[in-house]
């Protein structure tokens, strides 16, 4: 399972709100919260795709446990 705090802390750092990722990912709202809230996991096109938003790999934005 993916450690989302990074994630969370560049979202924080950049201003970018749970809706406003969901955009550019292409995902509802609450798969974002669920995401977070680690309920469900991140598929892998979905981390890739946040990786490409974020700029910067995927090591940085999330842990693996």
């Amino acid at each position: 399972m993916l450690n989302t705090v990074n994630l969370q802390v560049w979202m924080c750092n950049n201003k970018v709100s749970h809706n406003e990722l969901a955009s550019m990912v292409g995902v509802c709202r609450s798969t974002i919260t669920g995401w977070l809230n680690g309920r469900t996991e991140i598929p892998l096109w979905a981390a890739m795709k946040i990786e490409k938003i974020a700029k910067v790999p995927l090591q940085e934005l999330f842990m693996f446990e």
